[in-house]
């Protein structure tokens, strides 16, 4: 084999290797059905990979399903179908979003009220001016780390440093789940989310 056609034969395994690094790869491996007060969120579900916190997907009533990548900041959409058992994702667009800390949170109390529930409180900066917001946790023992707060409107950044606060109180032993939460902004904004089915599946995701 002369030169030429070694130097020809390296450049295409590198042009492989390069487009199979280059393709993003997601997987998940537990699934939740998600009950909630708001109508938008009702009975969808919420898949996350239990080693990797930074990333998240949620499959909605239209056959839509978004990936959250936090550590890529990019909003991935794709179209989900279920044929002869077999999950389908086809992807539609992407977005890439600058990660913006929108809620200041000051003074994070927690309250153990009792066998597994906590309550959290902070203010926060809403319109000018600072608010007392209530949130009530309710814990289930599992076998690994899966406390997350599905379907939060709040930040990735408010999210990390509430979850980091509720371990603080939880002495080394982060073996559960968040099996409900009510969040309390005032004036009757009050939304409550739990789980009601959760599986282990085995997903992988490749775009």
């Amino acid at each position: 084999m002369d030169k030429n056609s070694k130097a020809i034969i390296y450049f295409l395994f590198l042009l492989i290797s390069f487009s199979l690094n280059a393709q993003s790869h997601y997987i998940f491996d537990y699934k939740f059905l998600i009950k909630s007060n708001l109508s938008t969120i009702d009975k969808s579900q919420f898949l996350i990979n239990s080693e990797n916190p930074n990333y998240v997907m949620y499959q909605y009533h239209d056959k839509a399903a978004k990936i959250f990548d936090h550590e890529n900041n990019e909003v991935i959409v794709l179209n989900h179908n279920t044929e002869f058992n077999r999950n389908i994702y086809k992807f539609i667009s992407s977005q890439k979003f600058n990660p913006q800390n929108r809620f200041i949170a000051d003074d994070i109390i927690i309250e153990e009220k009792g066998d597994h529930q906590y309550l959290i409180e902070w203010y926060q900066a809403i319109e000018n001016r600072k608010t007392k917001i209530k949130l009530t946790v309710k814990l289930k023992p599992w076998d690994k780390d899966l406390i997350r707060f599905y379907f939060s409107d709040l930040d990735d950044g408010l999210n990390k440093r509430l979850v980091e606060s509720l371990k603080e109180k939880l002495n080394g032993n982060y073996n559960f789940i968040i099996e409900s939460y009510t969040i309390n902004y005032g004036k009757g904004y009050r939304f409550s989310h739990s789980i009601e089915n959760l599986e282990e599946i085995r997903l992988k995701i490749v775009l």
